[in-house]
């Protein structure tokens, strides 16, 4: 595994404490199939860190790993009192941001990060391919070894 599947699965197993979610990792093959309280989480690309760099031989390379995290919200409006969709959609948003923010050492993520910070709530209008959700970006500062970009460094 690499650093990046280290934070990504990290990232999906507080994500799944969320009640009623299920969380997504988008493949090449599979297909996102978006349902009431989907929560699909995409890697962005990865940037460079320089105040993060460290001498060494070799030396350590910072990085950022920005990681979207979509929650997309299908309120029911059968139910006997419907939701409005911003209601639910900034209720399943906070409580995405607060099961990664969950714990003393959250920002370490899993222990390979040298910090992380949580972007605000940004409602997603949408599209033809999905529906309308509501998202942030965590944003992963680490290093790795500048032979070895799979591999987490201090």
């Amino acid at each position: 595994m690499t650093v990046i599947d280290d934070f990504v699965t990290e990232t999906e197993t507080r994500l799944a404490t969320v009640a009623g979610v299920s969380v997504i990792v988008p493949t090449r093959q599979g297909g996102i199939n978006i349902a009431d309280k989907t929560v699909v989480i995409k890697p962005q690309a990865i940037q460079e860190l320089p105040e993060y760099d460290r001498p060494g031989n070799p030396p350590a390379i910072g990085q950022i790993l920005p990681l979207l995290i979509s929650c997309f919200v299908i309120p029911s409006e059968l139910a006997a009192t419907p939701e409005a969709w911003h209601a639910a959609a900034a209720t399943l948003g906070t409580a995405c941001q607060q099961a990664i923010t969950t714990g003393a050492a959250w920002h370490q993520v899993g222990g390979d990060a040298i910090d992380t910070s949580i972007g605000p709530l940004t409602p997603a209008e949408p599209d033809d391919e999905e529906p309308a959700s509501i998202q942030f970006t965590i944003s992963i500062k680490y290093r790795v070894d500048e032979t070895n970009p799979n591999t987490a460094r201090a």
